[in-house]
This record gives C-alpha cells, structure tokens and sequence, in this order.
C-alpha cells in the first residue's frame, strides 16, 4: 500500500534505537531497546508537511526523550536489578536443557478494523473503468476492516445522486463516502447532509461547498508540473509541444492538469512553445484521435503531446502513427491504466504517464471513515501520490490484477 504524501515519518517514528546504563553496586548495567513505528497513523494535511515538518520532529524527538528519561528512571531500573540478580544466580544453579517453546504469535489485527460500523458510498457515475474500479476497492477494503458497504449508483444525473444520499441516510449509515466524479458540486448532497450527524468522505473529486469531515484523491498541479518537466528533460527543453484537453472548459480536473502544465513551461522552459486546437477530446481513445489529426493538420513541427488522460493519448499516437509521424513525437498520457502501461513497456511513442490509482485511493477513503469511527486523528485533506510512470520504472507499479 502506497504511503500518503503528507504522511509525518518523523512523528510517526518515537526513537529507531536507544541505549542506556546505571550503576548497581560496582557494575554497570547497559539496558538497549529499540521503538517501533505506531501503526494506524493517516495523512496529516498538506500545509504541515512542510511549513512544520523540522519543530515536528524536533518534538516529537523531546517527547521520546522525557519518555525514555521517566522509563530508566522506574522500569529499566527495575528490569535492570532483575537482570543482574539472574546474572549472580547463574553460577549457583545448572543450567536447564530443557527447550523452550516460542510463544505463537498473535494474530494480526488491522489497525482500521471498524467491525459493526456501516456505510454509504454514493457514486456520481460508475460509466468509465477508473470510477467502477474505485468503487470495487471502497468495497473490497470495506469488507477487509469489518465494515458493511452500501453502493450506490446516480448514473451521471446530479439529483439523482443527491437522492441516493437521502436514501443511505434513511437506511441509517453511519458514513457516507461520495465519488462525484467530474461534478464540482452538488447542492442537494450538502442540504441532505447539513443536518445529519454522518460523517461525509469525498474521494477523488472535492465539492467546493467545504461541508465536509475529510477528503483524499490525486495531487492533479503536481501531476501537470511533473508531466510538464519530463517532456522538457526529454527534449532539451526545445520544440513545440501540443496538449489535448478532455473538456468542459471548466472540467475542474482538465483546469488543474492544464494551469499547472503551462505555468511549468512558462517559468521553466521558455524556448519550448504550447499549441492546441481548441477541440476538446471528451476523455476518450476517439476524442484523441480526432483532436490529434486537427493539430497534425495545422503544425508540422510537433514533438511531444500531452494529453490529461491516456485514453485521449492512445488515441492521439494513432493518428500519429495513421499519418506516419508517430516517430517524430513523444506522448505523456495521465492516469496509468492497463494498455499506458503495455505501451510504455513495448518501448512505444507513448513514454510516460502520472499514475492516478483508484485503488490506492479507494482504500484511503474507507480508512479515513474508519479512523473517524475509532475516534482517531486524521487529516482533513491529503494526497495520493501520482508517480510519473516510465519504461526505467513501469513494473514496479503495474499491478498485474488491476482491471483499470
């Protein structure tokens, strides 16, 4: 399981090692331990990884430090005096042969179990296979933590969805979790929700309406920024570059992916230029295709194409190869699914791709409703990382049983 990028390594590790030693009568007893990491801990927010990251650790280092300063005080003292009084007993007494058995091993408990608790998961639309495979891992980590899930489907119709909460609310869930998809709000969901004392997950997409307990999806400027930098290594940071947009023009992923990626190349590589066609490709392998032959039609001079889903780029590499020009360009698609991975694995046009992981973030979104079950800390809002995806790296995060 990937870690959440604002994930606090330094407050979640009390001490890796310790070593210490008193005095009993003419002897000096060295006592060494060593801590472990405490389980169960979720992303804290975004702003503190950085802005608080060096007083975080630097406390959290004094609080092992008066810890570890009260345990030599009374236990180690105690365990120390019981190691050397075994020590003066050791040559008056004959050592047992007999062997000893090893205790077994507990079982291991998850630290999001959440038995008896149930929950709502009311889906915006379950039409594409990233959205039906984010579902499949809210419900499959549901079942692994002990919590019963019930999915729902609005079908791509906001009332709809907005209706299906008010129905989970009534069969009394005790959480909610909304996939909504490409919608930027949904007024009816938050009326539904304002008086309730259910909590309410978003995963993947954010209303903008801030009535929330928590969210978890993909970092989508960084995933721009990065794809930006990589088509600027790869070509000495010269050469035309064209981008095909998924659409709407106020799509509010298609504007993180597209904001971040030209202010990239606007502060980073100046003597690179940006075009489109000012078509939209509709997030599918079509739509890239017939985009992709509008841009081959006004400008010969392309070298890479960035487009903000795969399916778009596939479709765009097609053309390309149609008009045989596939060689002269590279392509960056976002998302990782199945056939990025087998293209960018055959050494294909297709270089890259950001790693969007509805797995990964489906099981994040049920470990937060369980953490605000269990009563926990957790973080607001936090990020799945989206690594860039290329041929030096691509089996190490193709996963052979995904169906996205």
């Amino acid at each position: 399981m990937a870690a959440l990028l604002t994930l606090d390594d330094a407050d979640n590790m009390v001490a890796s090692r310790m070593r210490t030693w008193f005095v009993y009568g003419n002897r000096r007893v060295w006592v060494s331990f060593r801590a472990e990491p405490r389980q169960g801990r979720v992303a804290r927010p975004m702003s503190e990884r950085t802005s608080h990251h060096q007083r975080r650790t630097v406390t959290s280092m004094l609080r092992s430090t008066r810890s570890l300063v009260a345990l030599t005080g009374a236990t180690l003292i105690a365990l120390g005096l019981g190691a050397c009084q075994a020590a003066d007993q050791a040559s008056e007494v004959e050592e047992s042969q007999t062997p000893v058995s090893a205790p077994s091993a507990a079982p291991s408990v998850d630290a999001f179990q959440a038995d008896g608790f149930t929950i709502g998961i009311a889906n915006y639309s379950l039409a594409t296979p990233y959205l039906a495979a984010l579902n499949t891992a809210m419900e499959e980590r549901a079942a692994e933590v002990g919590i019963t899930a019930i999915s729902t489907d609005a079908g791509g119709d906001s009332a709809q969805l907005a209706a299906d909460v008010t129905g989970l609310l009534a069969q009394e869930v005790d959480g909610i979790i909304v996939s909504g998809g490409d919608l930027v709000n949904a007024p009816g969901v938050s009326l539904a929700m304002k008086d309730s004392q259910v909590s309410l997950v978003f995963v993947d997409r954010l209303f903008d309406s801030g009535f929330y307990n928590a969210w978890v999806g993909p970092d989508y400027a960084t995933v721009g920024w990065d794809s930006c930098d990589y088509i600027g290594s790869a070509l000495g940071g010269r050469g035309k570059v064209a981008t095909i947009k998924g659409g709407s023009a106020t799509h509010p992923i298609g504007l993180l992916l597209d904001e971040s990626f030209a202010r990239c190349f606007a502060e980073t590589l100046p003597e690179m230029s940006v075009v489109d066609s000012g078509e939209f490709g509709d997030w599918t392998e079509a739509g890239g295709e017939r985009v992709m032959n509008s841009l081959l039609a006004s400008h010969g001079d392309i070298v890479a194409v960035f487009c903000q889903n795969d399916a778009m780029c596939l479709g765009a590499q097609k053309a390309a190869a149609d008009a045989g020009r596939s060689e002269e360009m590279i392509f960056v698609g976002v998302g990782g699914t199945r056939r990025a991975f087998e293209a960018i694995m055959d050494g294909s046009s297709f270089n890259a791709t950001s790693l969007v992981d509805p797995d990964e973030i489906g099981v994040q979104g049920v470990n937060l409703m369980a953490t605000i079950f269990r009563r926990e800390d957790f973080a607001r809002n936090s990020f799945v990382p989206s690594p860039l995806v290329r041929s030096g790296n691509a089996t190490e995060y193709l996963d052979a049983t995904s169906d996205y």
